[in-house]
């Protein structure tokens, strides 16, 4: 898949934000979310050789099928001791389908916060069996 360029992606929000009818102040145009890999996790995914950005694109899906928004994502590991393997989420915060604004309270955060949990474990124990099977 050919990347189509930032300016192009922020073109694409912002076409879409147009969809938005109420009258006043827009308000928020992105929602940021990050997601963050424990050390042990970050240590598997090494091990494993896992594709980062498969696990990203999956949790990334999560936004666009739930709430029906666009999302970007970035996969980094800042240096040092500290630095923790960790995925930053851009998110529409105008909703393509319906053209309301994105809206997620403490317990939606969490249900997401368990999917994606799942999304990571499951992918490292999927690689730690066929690591085993070999």
């Amino acid at each position: 898949m050919e990347f189509p360029g930032s300016k192009n992606i922020a073109n694409q929000f912002a076409a879409v934000q147009q969809l938005r009818t109420r009258k006043g102040n827009p308000g928020r145009y992105l929602d940021h979310k990050f997601f963050s890999f424990t050390k042990d996790g970050e240590r598997l995914i090494r091990e494993n050789n896992l594709d980062i950005d498969e696990i990203a694109r999956e949790m990334a899906y999560d936004f666009y099928e739930i709430d029906h928004c666009q999302v970007t994502y970035n996969v980094h590991c800042p240096p040092g001791e500290n630095g923790r393997l960790h995925i930053h989420f851009s998110i529409n915060a105008t909703n393509f389908v319906a053209g309301h604004k994105r809206r997620e309270n403490m317990r939606q955060i969490q249900k997401r916060e368990l999917r994606f949990n799942k999304i990571a474990v499951d992918a490292i124990y999927k690689a730690e069996e066929s690591r085993k099977s070999v």
